[in-house]
């Protein structure tokens, strides 16, 4: 192993006669260890002419065989002797002939940075440490933005939900007309009591066919009313032979909507809607009747 002088630049190269080097063999590590720096040091070690702690090295893995290793080191004191503050990097200019001739495709001087580690430069030192902070800084926003996001859909969501929930308590309250005094029931659970009520009625009469239930036809339209289309209705009539509706929608397209949904209700043919333009929105008028032969 040989040293020699040094010269000066931003990007040293040194000849490498000034260099300690050696070929070192990773399979001599114990088995499941990998070939790290600071274990290459240790294999290093009985190579060195001089002891370990006072020498830095660097380890480069030989091009198709990683288990060969080479080895450059070089004196600490030389390093904080003659590599001026500005310098960037340092490394050789070249490998010597027992490095090139145990390398078949050859070694890469340019890949030998001793400028690592203690001896970094202060000037990398701070640009990695600036641009560390920066991508982190980075992260930080996006994680902070992405989470700002998610709050909106979901605040979003729970509005919606609300909006829908409204709705479909307005159509049950204009379907049933205003509560009684006293009466504390939400809409839906009033609606669930006045069919079972309706249904009793029904099962108590003689008069009344057991296969007829009106309470059925207002549940079937109410399941095929689309909640999503505001809606105030005026009046909803429900009979034996026929179900009529009356209300009011913002536009021509909403009125068609609720046609549309609702126009497959059972045993009922719709009659072809009435629309007509009113001052604050659209009026519509929307009429099933029994089919032919349907029972009655």
């Amino acid at each position: 192993m040989i040293a020699a002088k040094s010269t000066s630049s931003m990007d040293l190269r040194w000849p490498c006669e000034r260099f300690y080097w050696c070929i070192l063999d990773a399979s001599l590590l114990p088995a499941g260890e990998k070939a790290t720096d600071e274990r290459m040091r240790f294999v290093l070690e009985p190579e060195l002419p001089v002891p370990l702690d006072d020498v830095h090295a660097v380890f480069v893995p030989a091009a198709g065989n990683p288990a060969k290793v080479v080895a450059c080191a070089l004196p600490k004191e030389v390093l904080r002797r003659d590599v001026p503050a500005q310098a960037l990097t340092l490394g050789p200019s070249d490998a010597p002939a027992f490095v090139r001739d145990a390398f078949e495709k050859g070694l890469d001087p340019t890949k030998l940075n001793l400028l690592v580690g203690e001896f970094e430069p202060a000037t990398v030192r701070s640009w990695r440490r600036r641009t560390t902070c920066a991508a982190l800084a980075f992260v930080a926003l996006a994680f902070a933005l992405t989470l700002v996001g998610i709050e909106r859909r979901a605040a979003s969501a729970r509005n919606d939900e609300e909006s829908l929930r409204s709705r479909r308590e307005s159509l049950v309250t204009s379907a049933l007309g205003p509560p009684p005094p006293g009466h504390v029931l939400p809409p839906e659970l009033r609606l669930a009591a006045e069919l079972r009520s309706l249904r009793q009625t029904r099962r108590q009469s003689d008069t009344v066919p057991a296969s007829i239930d009106i309470t059925d036809r207002l549940i079937d339209l109410l399941q095929h009313w689309p909640l999503d289309v505001p809606t105030r209705t005026e009046s909803i009539v429900v009979s034996d032979t026929a179900i009529h509706v009356r209300g009011l929608v913002s536009e021509n397209d909403a009125a068609q909507r609720l046609a549309t949904a609702t126009s497959a209700l059972a045993g009922l043919r719709m009659s072809f809607p009435s629309v007509q333009a009113a001052p604050d929105g659209v009026r519509f008028g929307l009429e099933w009747h029994v089919e032919p032969g349907a029972t009655k």
